[in-house]
């Protein structure tokens, strides 16, 4: 392809542009051997595991931000300060280091918290994916999916990767997950965004994990 995937803003394209970046056609969707060779490129469809770190070493990790080592270093100016005072003043170090403990521990239950999202959007992950290939609608494994394919979407559905809509009906996208809206987001093909928006503001684009609620795409 022209442009590496991963550098392409498509939200920011017509639907039309998203497609010739693609080097795909909306007719027919990608040939079998296209999407072959596709996926010894890019790999499947899939979140990658990474390797799990425990909890105690998450925990120690924290302690190598750069604003905690100042705390850190101020406190043990602090307690250095007192003794040379002649007094061995332990309230300011103490506090400082308890601030920075109980920093570090609200950080690691973050992070452990993230991971548990992660890992249960691994679980909503759509099996199977309704694709155009070689001009034909047929059902595959979601893992088998290739930049360039043409997903068909309709209410009911686990959305099988992120994707850029060309053609859209009353779709709205169940993304509480991501954005924090408790309501549905509306989609339109026809929608083209600013490359700064954030996710929540990508009304041309669905992501994987997420529900169709309404219509189809």
């Amino acid at each position: 392809m022209s442009k590496p995937i991963a550098e392409a803003k498509f939200y920011a394209m017509t639907a039309e542009a998203a497609v010739k970046t693609l080097q795909s056609d909306e007719g027919r969707g990608l040939s079998g051997s296209e999407a072959k060779k596709r996926l010894g490129v890019y790999g499947e469809n899939r979140l990658q595991k990474g390797k799990k770190t425990s909890f105690a070493k998450k925990f120690m990790l924290q302690f190598g931000d750069f604003m905690v080592l100042i705390l850190l270093i101020a406190s043990a100016v602090s307690f250095a300060v007192s003794c040379m005072q002649g007094e061995a003043n332990l309230a300011d170090p103490l506090l400082i280091l308890g601030i920075v403990i109980a920093n570090a521990f609200v950080g690691t239950v973050q992070e452990a918290k993230a991971e548990r999202a992660l890992e249960a959007l691994r679980t909503l992950s759509a099996p199977h994916a309704d694709v155009l290939r070689d001009g034909k609608r047929a059902v595959i494994s979601a893992e088998a999916l290739v930049p360039g394919d043409v997903v068909y979407i309709r209410a009911g559905d686990v959305v099988p990767a992120d994707l850029r809509l060309l053609e859209s009906v009353h779709l709205q996208a169940e993304e509480s997950a991501l954005t924090g809206e408790s309501v549905p987001s509306g989609k339109s093909a026809n929608a083209v965004c600013d490359e700064a928006c954030g996710a929540a503001e990508r009304k041309n684009m669905l992501f994987s994990g997420t529900g169709i609620s309404a219509g189809q795409g």
